[in-house]
């Protein structure tokens, strides 16, 4: 390694070690993980004991209202169109899927 390149890594290496590596975060960044807990809580679910399959649940459902959440405060409206149910229904099949979902300016 040439010397220019180890000065510039140990000048990134004092900058990190000053400032610390990760970037502060934003008040966005901080909502959410206050709604992320709060939707932890909600489910009565322990962050440190849950299963992969909990902690994906609520990263999931924390996601979808946080940014659905903010998309309606910012003026967008959500059309959904849901699909009819097909002729031919089977128990085990009852479920109704979405069709479309588009985001509209309000």
């Amino acid at each position: 390694m040439d010397k220019e390149r180890m000065a510039e890594l140990e000048k990134i290496e004092s900058h990190g070690a000053e400032n610390g590596w990760v970037a502060p975060m934003t008040e966005e960044d901080r909502a959410f993980f206050a709604y992320f807990r709060s939707v932890f809580k909600r489910y009565n679910i322990s962050p440190s004991k849950a299963t992969r399959l909990e902690y994906d649940f609520v990263t999931r459902v924390a996601e979808s209202e946080f940014y659905l959440q903010k998309a309606n405060v910012r003026g967008y409206s959500l059309s959904i169109a849901a699909q009819p149910l097909s002729c031919c229904l089977r128990r085990k099949n009852l479920h109704n899927t979405l069709r479309g979902v588009t985001m509209q300016t309000v």
